[in-house]
C-alpha cells in the first residue's frame, strides 16, 4: 500500500531543502494510445470551420437542430473496464481522451460504496484518504478499452490479461483470500446502505423543516397538520440516534452506544487495509450492523410514508411548494 506524504503539498512539511519528486502510480499500470483525440460535435464541428477559414471558405452558421444536439451530447470519454477470472466487472477506470500515449493505474481494488458526489475535493488532507473500495484478490484478470461517444459505447482494444501478483504470504497475510474478499464486499454492501440511509434520513428531514415553515404560510393550514411535522421531526431525532450516535451525551463528554456509521467504520477501517484473516470480532460486529440496519430502513419507510401523506393533504391546503412534492 502506498505511504501517505507528511503534512500538506507534495513535500509535505520536509522544506524546500529536501528533494522530492512525484512517486510512480500505485497499482496495476494500463497503457494505452490513441491515433486521434476524442472530440465532441462542437468540436468536431469547430476543427472543420477552423479548416475551411483556412483555405478561405465560408462556414456557415449551424442549425438549431445541431446545436441542440451539440449541446445534449454528453461528454465522450475513454474508460478501461477491469473484469475478474468469471468475467464479471471489477472496476472501470476513466482515463484521458487525447491523442497519444496514456498509462492508468488501477489501484487493484474493488470501487468505493460512498454516495455519489457531484463535486468531489480535488485534494484530500493527510490525514484523509480518498475514498476506496476492498481489495482484489491475487489473480488473472482481463482488461478492454472502450469509448463513450454520443451515449454509445463500443470496445476500441482487448481484452488482455493482466495479472496481480502476491508479494508475501504466510505470516498474518490470511491463506483464504476468497473469503477476506467476501467478508469485505459484504461489509462495503451493508456500508453502501448506511451511508445512503444517512443521507435519505438528511434529505428526509430538509422535507420536514421545509413543511413546517410552509405551513406556517398556508392559511388553510391547521395545528394538526404541524403537529405531525414536529412528531416527525422527533422521530427523526431519535432516529439519528441510531445512525450517528446520542450527541446530547457525546458532547458532554459521556460514553455512547456505538452508532451505525460508526460501527462500519471501524469494520472497514480495520480490514480493508489488510490482507489478514477477518477476525471473529469484526464478523460479529457485521451482524449487528445488519440487524440495526434493517429496523433503521424500516423506521425511514414509515417517517417517509408519513411524511409523503402531510405533504398530499398541504397539497390540497395550496401550501407554498416544497422539496419532494409535485404540485398537482
Amino acid at each position: 500500500l502506498p505511504d501517505s506524504r507528511r503534512g500538506w503539498g507534495g513535500k509535505g512539511d520536509w522544506g524546500i531543502g529536501r528533494y522530492t519528486a512525484d512517486n510512480p502510480p500505485y497499482g496495476a499500470v494500463l497503457s494505452y494510445y490513441l491515433p486521434e483525440d476524442l472530440l465532441s460535435l462542437k468540436k468536431q464541428r469547430q476543427k472543420a470551420e477552423q479548416a475551411k477559414a483556412g483555405q478561405g471558405e465560408d462556414t456557415p452558421y449551424p442549425s438549431w437542430d445541431q446545436l441542440r444536439r451539440e449541446d445534449r451530447e454528453p461528454d465522450p470519454g475513454i474508460t478501461l473496464v477491469v473484469r475478474d477470472a468469471q468475467g464479471e466487472v471489477v472496476r472501470r477506470i476513466e482515463g484521458p481522451a487525447s491523442k497519444g500515449f496514456h498509462r492508468v493505474a488501477w489501484d487493484m481494488r474493488y470501487p468505493a460504496a460512498e454516495p455519489i458526489e457531484l463535486n468531489p475535493p480535488g485534494e484530500y488532507p493527510p490525514w484523509q484518504s480518498p475514498p476506496a473500495g476492498p481489495l482484489a484478490t491475487p489473480g488473472m484478470y482481463q482488461v478492454s478499452l472502450v469509448q463513450r461517444k454520443e451515449g454509445q459505447v463500443s470496445q476500441l482494444a482487448g481484452p488482455v490479461s493482466a495479472e496481480i501478483k502476491p508479494l508475501y504470504s504466510g505470516g498474518l497475510v490470511a491463506n483464504d483470500q476468497d473469503a477476506r474478499l467476501r467478508f469485505e464486499l459484504d461489509a462495503a454492501d451493508v456500508y453502501r446502505r448506511i451511508a445512503g440511509a444517512d443521507r435519505y434520513a438528511g434529505e428526509l428531514q430538509s422535507r420536514i423543516d421545509h413543511v413546517l415553515k410552509a405551513l406556517r404560510q398556508t392559511p388553510a393550514a391547521t395545528e394538526a397538520q404541524v403537529q405531525q411535522a414536529l412528531d416527525l421531526t422527533a422521530r427523526m431525532q431519535d432516529l439519528q440516534v441510531i445512525l450517528n450516535g446520542d450527541t446530547t451525551r457525546s458532547s458532554r463528554y459521556e460514553p455512547v452506544p456505538l452508532s451505525l456509521t460508526s460501527r462500519i467504520g471501524f469494520i472497514i477501517g480495520g480490514s480493508w487495509d489488510s490482507q489478514a484473516a477477518v477476525t471473529p470480532n469484526y464478523r460479529d460486529s457485521l451482524t449487528v450492523a445488519k440487524t440495526e440496519l434493517r429496523a433503521t430502513l424500516q423506521q425511514l419507510r414509515a417517517i417517509s410514508g408519513d411524511l409523503q401523506q402531510l405533504e398530499a393533504s398541504m397539497e390540497t391546503d395550496g401550501a407554498p411548494w416544497t422539496p419532494g412534492r409535485l404540485p398537482e
